[in-house]
């Protein structure tokens, strides 16, 4: 379990954690994920609670939980949401991120997980970290902090290990601007002998259109344009039905959102803030040909796995950030006569 998985990174000189019961209670899970699950099973087996808080205090030959009090602990284990249930937001009257000044390791695990759900949380936390405490608490040893913090160059000092498997213009973001060691940075990147283009069973006709611009601040509209111009009006003259475009980003969805609200056609739409219900019911839409056309956000396929039933042809309103789903969408599709059209750029 996860008190196994946790009192495995230490020595083994090391006892079993103070407060066992609460900790199997706040993180504990039922059964382990097996070797052969898929990756949706393994991220959302057992306890899938996004907002948690563990602070590991390291003591004379143990280890134990010290929740809530991050001030005296030596590790600390959190999910974004959790720390910013922790350090309040902009204009709070009570705010506290002090326990944070002092970070010499961060280790930022899944980021890819971490996309698909509110960024604004871990980027919020990235600059609260290593600034100058704003209170001085009793029991603090000036003694024993070190010059470096004084002159506030901790960031500097602190190392900072990125997991993630695929690459965003986020991830890059905080590689380029927040990874300040002194001692550089390293980017380690697998190698890739096939595409994703190899997994794809059924034989479908996939058309590449590029997106031509210079600046990825034009992207949004230049794509935008495009897809008016020359894929829009056609889809609403034409007889074509069961059309899914897949859209990865969710700004770009409330734009196609309110672009074929403009229509008389009848259209379907699902995104990760859906209900059971709304899904379900949007999904016999679809299925009766009711609603010609499905808009379909990555965040949704990243959450739920379930593209939508009686699926002919596909539009992808840009390349999935995990290429994986591209497979997923066309392997779903049944049709003998489908189409893909992916709309790309050279940033993508």
């Amino acid at each position: 379990g996860g008190s196994t998985k946790l009192s495995s990174v230490f020595p083994p000189q090391f006892k079993d954690p103070i407060r066992k019961d609460k900790f199997f209670e706040e993180f504990g899970e039922k059964s382990e994920p097996e070797e052969d699950d898929s990756e949706h099973d393994y991220i959302f087996r057992g306890n899938t609670d996004d907002s948690f808080v563990m602070g590991v205090a390291l003591r004379t030959n143990m280890w134990g939980v010290m929740e809530p009090d991050l001030y005296n602990c030596d590790l600390i284990l959190a999910s974004p949401l959790g720390l910013r249930l922790l350090t309040g937001a902009p204009g709070d009257t009570k705010r506290d991120y002090d326990f944070l000044s002092s970070i010499e390791v961060l280790i930022v695990d899944q980021l890819d997980g971490i996309l698909m759900q509110n960024w604004d949380h871990l980027s919020i936390l990235l600059d609260q970290l290593n600034l100058q405490p704003t209170k001085i608490r009793p029991e603090t040893d000036f003694s024993r902090i070190y010059p470096w913090c004084l002159h506030e160059w901790t960031s500097q000092w602190r190392q900072t290990i990125l997991f993630s498997a695929y690459i965003s213009p986020e991830i890059n973001a905080v590689f380029n601007r927040r990874c300040l060691n002194f001692a550089g940075k390293l980017r380690i990147t697998p190698t890739i002998n096939e595409g994703i283009i190899s997994n794809i069973v059924p034989k479908i006709r996939q058309t590449f259109q590029r997106v031509d611009c210079e600046s990825i601040e034009e992207l949004d509209d230049i794509k935008y344009n495009l897809f008016v111009d020359q894929v829009f009006h056609q889809l609403m003259s034409s007889i074509q039905s069961r059309t899914v475009i897949f859209v990865p980003s969710y700004f770009d969805y409330i734009r196609l959102r309110n672009l074929f609200k403009t229509e008389k056609d009848k259209f379907c739409h699902l995104n990760e803030y859906m209900t059971d219900v709304k899904i379900k019911k949007q999904m016999k839409l679809f299925r009766k040909n009711i609603g010609r056309f499905m808009l379909y956000t990555e965040r949704y396929h990243f959450f739920k796995r379930a593209p939508p039933p009686s699926i002919r042809h596909v539009i992808f309103y840009g390349v999935p950030q995990n290429t994986q789903y591209y497979a997923d969408i066309l392997n779903s599709i049944r049709f003998k006569h489908a189409t893909c059209l992916v709309l790309y750029s050279k940033f993508e």
